[in-house]
C-alpha cells in the first residue's frame, strides 16, 4: 500500500474508485480518526454525536504509486483526506504540490462543486 486515503461521499460521484472494506483498514481509520492532528483539528468544533455520523460517511480507499486520483477540470464532490502515504498536485506551469498524512483537498470542490484545477496522483 503505497497511498492511503479517504474520500467522502465519492463513491456516489466517482464510480471509478472503488470502497473495499477490510479489517485492517477499519483500524487504520479509527487510528487516524482519534490520533492525527489534523483530524482532530478539523472535527474540533463538532458535537460527538455529529463526529460519529461525519466519521460513518467516510469512505476508505487504497491507491497504488502513480494511479491518478483526480483529473484536471473535472467535477468531483470529494472531500479528500491523506491518512497515509502522499499525492502530488500537477501544475501545468511546473510548480507541483506534495500532500502529506493529514491533509485535507476538495474543501472547496466539496462545499461549492468547483472544479479541480489540478491532477492528483499518488506518489
Amino acid at each position: 500500500m503505497e497511498t492511503f486515503m479517504f474520500n467522502l461521499y465519492g463513491s456516489e460521484h466517482n464510480k471509478a474508485v472503488k470502497h473495499p472494506v477490510t479489517a485492517q483498514m477499519n483500524k487504520k481509520l479509527r487510528d487516524f480518526y482519534f490520533k492525527n492532528p489534523q483530524m482532530r483539528a478539523f472535527l474540533a468544533s463538532v458535537e460527538k454525536r455529529d463526529e460519529k455520523f461525519i466519521i460513518s460517511g467516510f469512505k476508505g480507499t487504497e491507491f497504488e504509486s502513480g494511479e491518478k486520483v483526480i483529473n484536471r477540470d473535472t467535477w468531483d464532490r470529494g472531500l479528500l483526506i491523506v491518512a497515509e502515504g502522499e499525492l502530488i498536485e500537477f501544475d501545468q506551469d511546473g510548480e507541483n504540490k506534495i500532500y502529506k498524512e493529514g491533509s485535507i483537498l476538495g474543501v472547496e470542490q466539496f462545499l461549492f462543486n468547483k472544479k479541480w484545477e489540478r491532477d492528483l496522483i499518488c506518489k
